[in-house]
């Protein structure tokens, strides 16, 4: 079997006369498998660098420009933008209907199932899916992009190296995502999450929460995302870096800019303010943050 790979660029990748496998990284282009054979060539997605499964597949019918031909091509189009890859059109593959999972390698991830007692689960350097249960747990994801499932009880998760998916579930729980650009669920309690190194996206969830971008990284230039919804507590962010990080409020139905926020200085910190009686049941507090520095782009409406 022929191992042809493609790049990050726009590309049209040809096949030989025997069964051949088509391979595909993250930050892939927009890229078009000429006269694809259903019956016996494979499209590898095993070193995409994310926990994608055959289930989560979308693709349609559709036409687009050839890369290498000022024809264009119609074929089935597989959209793997949602996972920072690109697309792929089978050129002559005329049925989505024509797809089947045994045409895929898919990415290869251990699981790892908890007790209702106290677990230590620790992963390994590739892709690792923990679930925690109850008790209070320890889970450490060690490399590679992890999906890690606290459940109840008062848990430390620990991400590790690679981009990490961390759940806190019930429970006052502390979550680190360390190395690579992580999204942190606290879920309910009043939870610590650590972004760590990296763009990170921290959603506290319900409780009054304690937010680190850039846990003990106070000059790190990342990019940090908030998350804040109706209900979520008075959650406080310890590190918020203004030109850098945003607070996403886009739940919130009633605020679309903002003049619609109440925001005040109390001492070194701001309070910006969701109940409805002012009085911070619900709210962000911005520690060591002057109100002046606080502006439009600071938020994702």
């Amino acid at each position: 079997m022929a191992r042809i790979i493609g790049t990050t660029g726009d590309e049209a990748l040809i096949g030989t006369a025997g069964a051949d496998e088509f391979v595909f990284w993250q930050f892939s282009g927009g890229d078009v498998v000429e006269e694809f054979d259903p019956d016996n060539d494979i499209i590898d997605l095993s070193d995409f660098g994310r926990m994608i499964s055959w289930d989560d597949l979308r693709a349609n019918i559709a036409t687009v420009n050839d890369p290498e031909d000022p024809e264009t091509v119609t074929g089935v189009l597989i959209d793997l933008t949602a996972w920072g890859g690109g697309t792929i059109t089978l050129d002559g593959v005329t049925s989505v209907r024509t797809l089947t999972e045994d045409m895929f390698r898919m990415p290869e991830f251990h699981t790892t199932q908890g007790s209702e007692g106290f677990d230590l689960l620790i992963g390994q350097n590739g892709m690792d899916k923990m679930f925690g249960g109850s008790g209070d747990d320890i889970l450490d994801g060690q490399g590679g992009d992890d999906e890690l499932h606290a459940g109840d009880g008062k848990d430390l998760v620990l991400g590790g190296g690679g981009n990490d998916t961390l759940y806190g579930g019930a429970g006052d729980d502390t979550l680190d995502g360390h190395d690579g650009d992580d999204t942190l669920h606290g879920g309910a309690g009043n939870d610590t999450l650590n972004g760590g190194a990296g763009a990170d996206r921290l959603i506290g969830g319900l409780g009054d929460d304690t937010l680190w971008g850039d846990f003990c990284n106070p000059d790190a230039q990342d990019e940090d995302i908030f998350v804040y919804a109706p209900g979520h507590g008075a959650d406080t962010i310890k590190d918020f870096q203004d030109g850098l990080d945003r607070i996403d409020l886009s739940a919130f139905d009633g605020i679309s800019d903002f003049s619609d926020l109440s925001a005040k200085q109390d001492g070194d910190n701001v309070v910006i303010d969701f109940s409805p009686w002012g009085d911070g049941g619900d709210s962000i507090t911005l520690e060591n943050f002057s109100l002046a520095d606080l502006g439009a782009e600071d938020f994702i409406f």
